[in-house]
């Protein structure tokens, strides 16, 4: 095999040329058999070995802890395993395609084709084709992640240097030329020499577009010098543990799309999101040049009611309760606000300095729990005209379906807080409710089924089934409503999960109209987030360094037995919607899961007052017609319910983010 050219040409530093790879042979090796190849080979031994970066840069893995490296090969052994036992589709691991797995990885992190080159990718299938899974990944062994990062590094790196070499001189704009912007599905550089040369078409249309923005081309010169350097310091700023949650979220991903893993940073960012609350003091911030602002404080909030921070003030320092200060020089904005954060009825420091005064000073804080506004449900009262006057409106936007278990915090939910709305929209007069779910990518699934309680009387919500074939029904037992009136439900193709679990239910019981784009996403798959540290067959040290494994575990079906999966929830009318270029819906992912449809295991009770049942082919209602006349089928809503009697039969949490 040819090794890759090492360095793109003017890169100042030349750049270490990939160990040689014996050619493949027809001879198949059990995994036993293959590891004792290995270690009686010299080359063996020199190809288990990192591949090297430029000067005396270290390798990504060794940045890892010693300490932290053994606990976190047996949680990615136990990902692994978590995978090929409990996963939907019931489908063995050793059934992996690794050379599929290896070029989503390499897009992964190239998703342009711009850094890495054809010989790398070949080098790369050489190295790890036919090792993959039997040599590493069985054993939990993640190192072949770090070598391929190592890899890109040193490519990212050196075509770093070319540009900030290059771009001290001009760049003609007059050369003539085609370039795919959208470069995702475009073939990798052949080597080094057509890498230089895809970057200088690369640089031409960056600077055509900062001229047509306006800028001079001196001016577009000095933001691409500008854009490099801090693309620099990203690189030399990666997070090995960023990198093994990418890896394995890639790996599980060659399941479903769904399926992935989270890092413990990113698994408490999830929560917090999910939650729709933090503990901290009600501050969001933003970064610039290194250096960390106030972007605004939330109302009600310990920044709000205690101290005297306003947007555009810069946080200099840290300080928790009597502790010496903080810098937060160098820091990245999510270290900062793991410093800030903490338990509620903490205490924390600021140094803070205003635009008014040259020196910082101290504004100490007592932590709380403080709700994220843009996370939580809002509502609005419209007058809408009308031939026989305006008639009062509500509408309510959910960005998402949140909530949380009980803490020493107290309890968040989602549909709590659209009855408590509800009841302030039905005070001022509203007639009828437009509960709008664009955008909203899903969420708590049990929190789409109290939801749904809100409107409903009685009956099932929703059945989830898993790869035993045995379904769970989720029921609403409750006859009370908080609100009985005409309902519609917008939606559009980023509606998702259990937005489109929501507004199938509402369909199937002829209770709402569906309004906006042709179908919702089509994502009708449910996740079990199973959190590694509270196994209490792990080590103590996994549970401190252990973080989250996102399964796909069952696939839900609304009350008539259909899934959205693939399909979505399709709307009774349709309005006009712009479709995003390279925006894709569940059934253009890859790997994603089959529909099925299943029997209901309980029937749908009759709809009150109509002379049709409720729905049970294979599509509500007169969904999907573009015809305005089907408002006028919109009856007197009798079905009743409270999130109240919402219960779900397992005791294991599911969602669908």
């Amino acid at each position: 095999m040819t090794a890759p050219t090492p360095c793109p040409s003017g890169a100042p530093t030349p750049c270490p040329k990939p160990p040689q790879v014996p050619p493949r042979t027809g001879r198949r090796h059990a995994g036993r058999h293959v590891r004792t190849w290995i270690r009686r080979s010299a080359l063996g031994v020199l190809l288990m070995t990192a591949i090297p970066v430029v000067g005396a840069t270290p390798t990504m893995e060794s940045r890892i802890p010693r300490e932290d490296r053994r606990p976190l090969q047996d949680e990615a052994l136990l990902v692994i395993q978590l995978l090929q036992n409990y996963h939907y589709a019931s489908r063995p691991f050793h059934d992996l395609e690794t050379p599929d797995f290896l070029d989503r990885y390499l897009s992964l992190l190239d998703p342009d084709h711009l850094f890495l080159t054809a010989e790398d990718t070949v080098f790369v299938h050489r190295r790890f084709d036919r090792n993959l899974k039997t040599v590493y990944l069985f054993s939990g062994d993640l190192r072949p992640s770090f070598e391929i990062v190592d890899l890109f590094t040193t490519r990212a790196l050196a075509r770093c240097d070319w540009l900030a070499a290059r771009l001290q001189r001009d760049i003609a704009l007059d050369q003539p030329g085609e370039l795919t912007l959208d470069r995702q599905k475009a073939p990798w550089p052949a080597n080094a020499a057509a890498a230089d040369a895809l970057w200088e078409q690369w640089l031409q249309a960056q600077l055509a577009g900062e001229i047509v923005e306006g800028r001079p081309p001196e001016e577009g010169l000095a933001l691409l010098r500008e854009r490099n350097a801090k693309f620099r310091a990203r690189l030399a700023g990666t997070d090995p543990l960023a990198i093994r949650e990418q890896f394995l979220s890639c790996l599980l991903e060659c399941f479903d799309p769904h399926s992935g893993y989270f890092s413990q940073a990113n698994a408490d960012e999830f929560n917090i999101g999910m939650a729709g609350t933090v503990a901290g003091i009600g501050l969001e911030l933003k970064v610039a040049n290194g250096r960390f602002f106030a972007q605004s404080v939330y109302p009600g909030g310990p920044c709000d009611l205690q101290g005297h921070i306003n947007p555009g003030d810069e946080l200099v320092a840290v300080a928790e309760a009597n502790d010496p200060p903080q810098p937060l020089a160098g820091l990245r904005l999510r270290q900062v606000a793991r410093l800030i954060r903490g338990k509620p009825e903490s205490h924390v420091t600021l140094s803070v300095r205003s635009a008014e005064q040259s020196e910082p000073h101290s504004i100490e804080l007592t932590r709380a729990r403080v709700g994220l506004p843009a996370n939580h449900a809002r509502a609005f009262l419209v007058q809408v005209p009308g031939k026989l006057g305006t008639t009062a409106l509500g509408i309510i936007n959910l960005p998402s379906f949140y909530g949380n278990q009980p803490t020493e915090g107290g309890s968040v939910s989602m549909a709590a807080e659209v009855r408590e709305l509800l009841g302030q929209l039905t005070e001022k007069g509203a007639k009828g409710v437009v509960v709008d779910l664009r955008d909203n990518g899903g969420g708590l699934m049990i929190e789409a089924a109290k939801l749904a309680g809100l409107f409903l009387a009685g009956g099932p919500l929703l059945f989830a089934q898993g790869p035993d074939g045995r379904p769970e029904i989720l029921r609403d037992e409750d006859p009370t409503a908080t609100f009985a009136g005409p309902l519609i439900v917008l939606t559009s193709r980023q509606s998702a999960s259990a937005s489109e679990a929501f507004a199938g239910a509402m369909q199937c019981y002829h209770r709402a109209l569906i309004v906006g784009a042709e179908t919702t996403f089509g994502k009708g798959t449910v996740q079990s987030y199973i959190d590694i540290r509270n196994d209490l067959t792990v080590s103590p040290a996994l549970k401190r360094v252990g973080g989250v494994a996102r399964v796909t575990r069952q696939l839900y079906y609304l009350p008539d037995g259909r899934s959205p999966q693939l399909t979505g929830v399709l709307s009774d009318i349709q309005l006009p919607s712009y479709r995003f270029p390279g925006e894709r819906a569940e059934d253009q992912l890859p790997h994603a899961l089959p529909a099925t449809v299943i029997v209901p295991p309980e029937p749908l009770p009759e709809t009150p007052g109509s002379a049709n049942p409720a729905c049970r082919s294979s599509r509500c209602a007169s969904a999907g017609t573009t015809s305005t006349g089907n408002v006028g089928t919109i009856r007197p809503f009798l079905f009743r319910s409270t999130s109240a009697g919402i219960r779900w039969p397992s005791s294991r949490r599911s969602t669908t983010p």
